[in-house]
């Protein structure tokens, strides 16, 4: 699969609609704006279409700016080898000269290019872009830029487009208009900002108290690129988040740095020596935190109320997992969650529980920080289950009560 494929922000028609709307959509203005983010890039892309037909067109290439549309990948015929496309179907049709804006997100991981591909350790990390300087589209496109916003730039070559660099910025600019599935190559080096690590899995566990504080464990397996990593940094914990701890996959305790403020927790995870490119190391992290649970929309019931991804936010991920763990004997409602994720229940049995506890398993391939969403999942307590430790205490008293009776009795 080419660089081109993965990188490149595709229009395509919905198959409901005739072959002959891609000759009479046109895309009137269409600009892109990347920014490079470590070992990931994003891309945000602003489309203006308009049908220049006799008839309606029922489908097109991304969602209105005001609804949100769920897209597929298509492979037209008339499309080069190396270019899928995105497809759309809109809410309602689009009349003749009728006009529409679109907005089109997409982040991709795996597309920097170490370069050199072996460097020292204290050497600064440059990476190497490829993409297209043409938006690659079935449907001709009038006007078009391509801002970038990577790092110092080392180079930027574009045969048959205009460059422009300043300070880390860049802009890429066809010139005037581009037929149908137009592609301009052009490679930029650069500076990578931030971390260029790839992980390989985050596993999440959160373990849910009625009352008083639940409890969050996460543990991490990543990947070091080019050049040495002293630390990872987290951020998203509550204010009140307490109990930190980190470790590395052995259990060995490692340092970190907290600083608490008003809305939050941040936290430097720096390991005991630093990582150097081309490892592969594991650790956990964990906490404990009030207040992630409320009254739920009905009497007795409870709403745990986090966000999906792990508390590394400067990370993309392979898999990203999500176990929660009700209260003994409580009983799933509802899971609210807007994205799509691999969804399964499963029950466990811990030390100090009577009875089993459902957990709620949620997994995502291909997490980017991006869609680190709000997660609320409400249940029922179970209301009159006691767990071991209660039950113990209970058991203990009674016990020691009725030796002293006994006792007493004997006395007498």
């Amino acid at each position: 699969m080419s660089r081109l494929l993965l990188l490149a922000l595709l229009l395509g028609i919905c198959a409901a609609a005739p072959a002959s709307d891609v000759e009479t959509l046109e895309i009137t203005s269409a600009d892109r704006k990347l920014r490079a983010l470590g070992y990931r890039v994003q891309i945000r892309t602003s489309i203006a279409v308009v049908n220049t037909g006799k008839a309606p067109i029922a489908s097109s290439s991304s969602g209105q700016r005001e609804t949100p549309l769920k897209g597929a990948l298509v492979v037209l015929p008339e499309a080069p080898h190396n270019v899928t496309c995105l497809r759309f179907q809109l809410n309602a049709p689009l009349p003749p000269k009728g006009t529409l804006d679109f907005e089109v997100v997409g982040v991709y991981v795996g597309t920097l290019e170490p370069w050199p591909r072996q460097a020292p350790a204290d050497a600064p990390t440059l990476a190497l872009y490829r993409d297209s300087a043409a938006l690659v589209s079935p449907y001709p496109v009038r006007q078009q830029t391509f801002k970038m916003e990577l790092g110092r730039i080392e180079s930027v070559e574009a045969p048959g487009a205009e460059v422009t660099t300043k300070g880390q910025g860049a802009e890429v600019r066809a010139p005037g208009a581009t037929p149908p599935f137009r592609q301009l190559p052009f490679a930029a080096h650069f500076e990578v900002v931030g971390l260029f690590v790839k992980g390989r899995s985050a596993r999440r566990r959160v373990d849910v108290s009625p009352v008083g504080a639940s409890q969050f464990d996460e543990e991490y397996e990543v990947k070091y690129g080019p050049g040495a990593v002293s630390g990872l940094h987290v951020t998203g914990l509550p204010a009140n988040a307490a109990n930190l701890y980190f470790r590395d996959g052995i259990g060995n305790i490692s340092s970190s740095a907290v600083q608490r403020t008003e809305t939050g927790v941040r936290v430097l995870l720096q390991p005991r020596y630093p990582l150097f490119g081309g490892w592969t190391t594991d650790f956990k992290f964990g906490w404990s935190a009030e207040g992630v649970v409320a009254p739920g929309p009905a009497p007795g019931t409870l709403t745990l109320s986090i966000t999906f991804g792990p508390s590394v936010t400067e990370v993309a991920f392979d898999e990203a997992e999500l176990k929660v763990i009700l209260p003994p004997g409580a009983t799933l409602l509802n899971v609210e969650l807007p994205m799509e994720v691999e969804r399964r229940l499963e029950v466990t049995h811990d030390f100090l529980s009577l009875v089993g506890r459902t957990v709620v398993v949620l997994r995502r391939p291909m997490y980017v920080p991006e869609l680190n969403v709000p997660l609320r999942v409400t249940f029922k307590p179970g209301g009159t289950i006691l767990e071991k430790s209660t039950a113990w205490l209970v058991t203990g008293a009674a016990l020691v009560a009725g030796a002293s009776i006994v006792r007493r009795i004997a006395s007498s």
